[in-house]
């Protein structure tokens, strides 16, 4: 197929297929004799794969590793594991950080933030 037909397939842009696949995320792509290139279903799963992976907290860097491993089909049980634990850990992270900015703004909403006499400065000049 071509580059439209997988646009409307992903919803994706051609900008951000071709990006992508610049980034080396999709595997090679062959060219018909006219020159266009021809995109398989196989593309297709790849681009909802990467799509999917963003969804879930991959940096493209992160999914790139992913695909480089799993192209050349060294992608174990294993090291995807290792991944996705990663990815779990990150995101408790941020969790956490979030849950305490959350926090921050409770205080102060409630009057008791530590910069309150400095803000009050600011408001009267």
């Amino acid at each position: 197929m071509k580059i439209s037909a997988l646009c409307l397939k992903t919803d994706m842009t051609k900008d951000t297929i071709r990006f992508y696949e610049k980034l080396g995320l999709l595997t090679k792509v062959e060219r018909a004799a006219n020159g266009y290139k021809i995109y398989t279903h196989a593309h297709v799963e790849q681009l909802r794969l990467i799509k999917h992976a963003k969804e879930l907290g991959f940096t493209l860097e992160e999914i790139k590793q992913l695909a480089t491993l799993l192209f050349a089909k060294q992608l174990t049980i294993t090291e995807m594991e290792r991944f996705l634990k990663q990815k779990e850990q990150e995101i408790d992270n941020k969790i956490l950080k979030l849950e305490q900015f959350k926090e921050q703004i409770n205080v102060t909403l409630k009057g008791r933030c530590e910069y309150q006499a400095q803000l009050k400065k600011f408001a009267e000049q």
